[in-house]
């Protein structure tokens, strides 16, 4: 869900069956800055499809929602058993640096992301378009017979 979506961990853990109409998740965002719509993605409804849920598509055991916090932790504790580095917070910051890579426009970013104002998404096509560019013009430090 955190992987296709960006979602906050606090609307993450609230978004279940009721936000979604014809493939589309949407809802106002925790933070009732803006209404998000997400399609949703075959991977991620391939995994909605296999996981059992409540009224949340993410959930505890007994599939009652999490708080954002009891969520947060445990994710941690979930990445520490793996033993890999990140929290559900990476996960936001690794969707968003992923679609401003693959092209995605400041308006997009917003769109996603839930995002009012030009400062984040500028932050990751800014860093995006740095990493294109160097790719291109490391080219011209090699000599061209």
């Amino acid at each position: 869900m955190l992987a296709f979506t960006g979602l906050r961990r606090g609307d993450v853990c609230r978004v279940g069956p009721a936000h979604v109409k014809d493939g589309v998740i949407s809802f106002s965002t925790e933070k009732g800055e803006v209404e998000i719509h997400l399609p949703i993605l075959v991977p991620l409804q391939e995994a909605i499809d296999a996981t059992p849920h409540g009224v949340s598509y993410i959930g505890k055991e007994d599939q009652t929602p999490y708080t954002k916090e009891s969520f947060g932790n445990w994710f941690r504790e979930c990445c520490v058993a793996a033993g890999v580095p990140g929290r559900a917070h990476g996960m936001r910051k690794a969707a968003a640096t992923l679609a401003a890579e693959n092209g995605a426009t400041d308006s997009q970013l917003k769109a996603i992301f839930g995002w009012t104002t030009d400062d984040m998404p500028s932050l990751y096509t800014r860093k995006a378009n740095r990493k294109k560019m160097a790719e291109e013009a490391i080219k011209t430090l090699q000599r061209n017979p």
